[in-house]
Parts: structure tokens; C-alpha cells; sequence
């Protein structure tokens, strides 16, 4: 059996028990650790280049998301707190108390109203409104009837 190989290219003894002998006959390594004119292979500046531009792409993508599930957590956080805050004020007014004082004034401010409903006797609208500014001005309403 002949055993054709490039000038450049190293020898490698081909395992025991393959087709073309005892171990001893040599074969080209299957990935050439030389190219063609016989330098290390490497990347080349522009494939480097693109391979950074495409990671600023996904980078700035991913964080572009981050920011805004941020802001949307942030928004999310103040509408819960500011649905508490009625929940509770409704509460007051249905035992009969005048609303307290809210657990963080600074933020929300807090707004009641009583009213017979369309003449019922013993019916009432009770109504919380809170109101706070997150860069624009932000107004829950909660409404329900009472019995009193």
C-alpha cells in the first residue's frame, strides 16, 4: 500500500487493527495545524471584527430588555402599592371610620368620598382615589357600594 502525503504536513501512526497495518504506517493528521503556505491558522482581523460587532448587537438587544423589565417592574411595584392603599381606605370607609393616615404620605395621596347611591336609602358609594407622579401624573380609582 502506498501512502501518498503533502510536503507540509506532519505524520501521524495510524491506530492498531485499522486497514494499512501493523501501526507503523503514517497518515496526515485529519486537521492540519499548518494552512497552506505553512503559517499558524488564525482569524483574520476582519472575521474578529465581525464577530465583535455581532456580539454589540446581542449585547446592547439584551441590555435594551433588562432596562425596560426594570422600568416595568418599577411601574408595576408603584400601581400595587397604590391598589393597597385603596383597598385599605375603602375598608375604613365601610367600618364606618374617616380615612387614616397612608402608610408612606410622600409618594401616593389619598382621596374618599361618600355618597347616597341614586337615592337608595341605606345604599352607599364609597370611593378611594389615589393619585401619585411618576413623571406623569398617575390616578387609581376604587369604587364599591356599602350598605351602612
Amino acid at each position: 500500500m502506498t501512502v501518498v502525503r503533502r510536503v507540509h504536513e506532519p505524520l501521524s501512526p495510524l491506530p492498531r487493527g485499522t486497514a494499512g497495518g501493523s501501526g507503523g504506517t503514517l497518515r496526515p493528521p485529519p486537521f492540519p495545524l499548518l494552512g497552506k503556505e505553512g503559517g499558524t491558522r488564525a482569524f483574520t482581523l476582519v472575521e474578529v471584527m465581525v464577530a465583535v460587532a455581532l456580539l454589540s448587537v446581542v449585547a446592547l438587544g439584551m441590555t435594551t430588555t433588562l432596562v425596560g423589565a426594570q422600568r416595568a417592574r418599577a411601574r408595576s411595584e408603584q400601581w400595587m402599592q397604590a391598589t393597597v392603599a385603596a383597598v385599605d381606605g375603602l375598608e375604613q370607609l365601610r367600618a364606618g371610620h374617616a380615612l387614616g393616615p397612608l402608610r408612606d404620605p410622600g409618594r401616593f395621596e389619598r382621596s374618599a368620598s361618600v355618597s347616597t347611591w341614586n337615592g337608595h336609602p341605606g345604599l352607599y358609594r364609597l370611593e378611594v382615589t389615589v393619585s401619585w407622579d411618576d413623571g406623569t401624573p398617575q390616578r387609581f380609582r376604587l369604587t364599591t357600594l356599602a350598605r351602612r
